[in-house]
């Protein structure tokens, strides 16, 4: 990896299921809890979630980076339109290394 590259998390969420608040609020506050804040820009491409929804998690997780182009109000894509969207936004226009996690994902400290 250069030196000017920059490391980042997506997280495609979609809120079609009724535990994914439960989901991505475990899964943002295990980073909370581990030693990733500061060190690694977490984004999260979302894919037919409501307003409401996005707004509270940008609400409780300030530090999640907010990119109006990884937020998708239409018709729903599948998990890996999503992923690919986020992909061809941060690695195809930012030149950003990419690690993917799943929103129903904790991360151990």
């Amino acid at each position: 990896m250069q030196d000017n590259d920059t490391t980042c998390i997506l997280i495609p969420a979609a809120s079609l299921v009724s535990d994914s608040w439960k989901y991505i609020d475990l899964l943002l506050r295990s980073m909370e809890d581990g030693d990733f804040l500061g060190k690694i820009e977490v984004n999260i491409a979302f894919d037919g979630c409501s307003e409401e929804f996005i707004d509270k998690v940008y609400d409780k997780f300030p530090w999640v980076r907010f990119d109006k182009r990884l937020i998708n109000l239409g018709r729903p894509r599948n998990y890996c339109g999503n992923v690919n969207m986020g992909l061809r936004i941060l690695h195809g226009l930012e030149n950003k290394s990419v690690i993917v996690i799943n929103q129903g994902t904790v991360l151990p400290r």
